[in-house]
């Protein structure tokens, strides 16, 4: 059965990546230290769910989501599409001991 309780946000997360256009993480250092988290917290592959929760996100192109863009979404903040997407990567990160799989549309 699968946990209940929300995972933390790992360190390696840093929500000032959100607002950067040309961000790109280092794939290595990344998959390292997402496997050392994952193991951590004994996140098992999403083969073993009796029960698939998908989770489908929409318009998550840059264009929407960073001031740079050409349909970005500021809000009354300004940074609404950024702070979305803060919140997006906190939601995902905390529940990816229940989410089976994850789908994005452009």
């Amino acid at each position: 059965m699968r946990k209940t309780s929300d995972l933390p946000v790992p360190s390696f997360y840093d929500a000032a990546h959100a607002a950067e256009w040309g961000y790109r993480p280092d794939p290595g250092v990344l998959l390292s230290t997402a496997e050392q988290w994952a193991r951590q917290y004994a996140l098992k592959p999403q083969t073993s769910d009796a029960r698939r929760i998908h989770l489908l996100l929409i318009e998550v192109q840059k264009d929407f989501c960073l001031p740079m863009g050409s349909l970005y979404v500021g809000g009354r903040s300004g940074r609404g599409a950024i702070e979305d997407s803060d919140r997006l990567a906190r939601f995902i990160y905390r529940n990816l001991h229940n989410i089976s799989e994850i789908t994005t549309t452009l």
